[in-house]
């Protein structure tokens, strides 16, 4: 495994895709005889080896299965979504990936319960900036980094969750309308045990402060102590 990748975007990206050519090769494949028995374009695959791409969880959960390679791409993927978050991020995302107890009100569907499709529109609408062929791919990026943040909500013990949000959450349009519409869908996949229900919306509540749509408080906290803070994640 001494080939170099050239993926110069972290060193999680460049480990993913050395051991995704580590095991081509170790089962003797060419990247033609891959595509057609994974259905991957080649040209996708080859990118994820040079670390040119970032895939979703679900192209690692299907790589693994085809190598037997147990949860090897699932965890070095987990790795890598920690590369694309934005550096003022960067602090409270790893007290949310430990959290045991978290706490946020949202004037907007918290980044936690978003949909992809939802998840899309809002951050579209944050870069304030049209997809190009130019930042396509880091757009990309941020939705799957945004997704692959629900992983905590799966884990055992799962964390103590509690999310306030805005009534205009629920009221305000959002384009696609499926972005939406697929919410209460989300929301109710997420209620098991150890998560509360959603509940409907509060009364209006006066916004005060000049907080813009968007932005709200959070809190994070672990067994020891607890951590409050505000942003529109």
């Amino acid at each position: 495994m001494g080939e170099v990748v050239d993926g110069e975007r972290g060193s999680g990206r460049a480990a993913l895709g050395r051991t995704l050519r580590f095991l081509r090769e170790k089962a003797g494949k060419t990247l033609a005889q891959l595509a057609a028995e994974t259905s991957y374009d080649k040209s996708y695959l080859f990118r994820l080896e040079k670390g040119e791409r970032l895939s979703k969880r679900a192209v690692m959960e299907d790589l693994d299965t085809y190598y037997d390679s147990g949860d090897l791409l699932v965890r070095l993927w987990k790795d890598t979504q920690r590369e694309v978050i934005k550096d003022k991020y960067k602090a409270y995302m790893e007290l949310e990936a430990t959290a045991r107890i978290l706490w946020m009100f949202q004037l907007r569907v918290p980044g936690l319960l978003q949909t992809e499709d939802y998840a899309r529109t809002v951050l579209s609408g944050l870069s304030r900036a049209q997809t190009t062929a130019d930042n396509g791919e880091e757009f990309e990026e941020q939705v799957a980094a945004r997704m692959g943040r629900q992983e905590l909500l799966h884990r055992q013990p799962a964390p103590s969750v509690r999310v306030i949000m805005d009534v205009g959450a629920v009221r305000r349009p959002v384009r696609p309308a499926s972005a939406a519409v697929d919410h209460p869908r989300r929301q109710a996949l997420l209620s098991r045990p150890g998560h509360r229900a959603p509940r409907g919306p509060l009364p209006p509540r006066r916004q005060c402060g000049g907080v813009p749509t968007g932005v709200g408080g959070g809190g994070v906290g672990r067994e020891q102590g607890r951590t409050r803070g505000r942003g529109g994640r």
